[in-house]
């Protein structure tokens, strides 16, 4: 309050039972010589004002006339010298019980434990979901964990960290084990038995034996070795 600050404005913004303590006050406090005095005063106004306007239902007046007289409070709320205002909170905006008007702890978590955002202490929601979309397994609403994986260790793409599927085949197509492909050929086109779509081996000869120019290439003795006898010509 200072030489320009108008007196009676400020009485005149209180209920009339309340006008001539009000002066007082502030008279005291004008007339105070040290800061220290005039702190002490000021504290005793703003106790005083509040208890009585929150008893009187004139909260708004009250606060009014106290920023009249001393200015902006700090952190803009008046508070009582516990550092709560009328409602109860404190300059951070908590209550007794330490929570917020919304009802969040200084955690951030409602009574029932979940965040603004709807999440746990634990890191899921209601519905047991993570932030990350994962439920308390790890695995996503597909069934696959935060790496891409389900449960059996296949990715989206249906292969292992191996690069093989739940067949054994790799992502070139070709079994692990065998080295055969889905139609039992080998990555040269040769089947099991080593012939491939057109019926020759790698030697360029069929099964019984005979080359592209159907002449016959394979000898007697490994015609008997594969079939059992001599091939007879075609």
């Amino acid at each position: 309050m200072n030489a320009t600050t108008d007196i009676d404005a400020i009485i005149d913004g209180i209920p009339a039972q309340w006008q001539a303590a009000a002066r007082q006050y502030l008279a005291a406090y004008a007339a105070a010589a040290t800061e220290e005095e005039r702190e002490s005063i000021k504290a005793s106004v703003v106790e005083a004002t509040l208890r009585e306007a929150q008893a009187g239902n004139w909260c708004s007046q009250a606060e009014r006339a106290l920023t009249q007289a001393f200015g902006e409070p700090d952190g803009g709320t008046w508070v009582y010298a516990d550092g709560r205002d009328r409602n109860g909170y404190d300059r951070e905006g908590f209550n007794t019980e330490g929570r917020d008007r919304e009802g969040y702890d200084r955690d951030g978590f409602s009574g029932d434990g979940y965040s603004r955002d709807g999440y746990g202490r634990d890191g899921f929601n209601r519905s047991g979901v993570s932030r990350d979309g994962l439920d308390r397994q790890g695995l996503d609403a597909y069934r696959f964990n935060l790496d891409g994986y389900d449960r059996d260790g296949y990715g989206r793409d249906g292969f292992n960290s191996d690069g093989t599927d739940r067949d054994g085949y790799g992502r070139d197509g070709y079994h692990l084990e065998t080295g055969l492909n889905r139609r039992g050929e080998d990555r040269f086109r040769f089947d099991v038995d080593g012939y491939g779509r057109d019926g020759f081996n790698r030697y360029n000869e069929n099964r019984r034996g005979y080359g592209r120019d159907s002449l016959l290439r394979m000898s007697e003795a490994d015609q008997v070795r594969l079939h059992g006898s001599v091939v007879t010509p075609m």
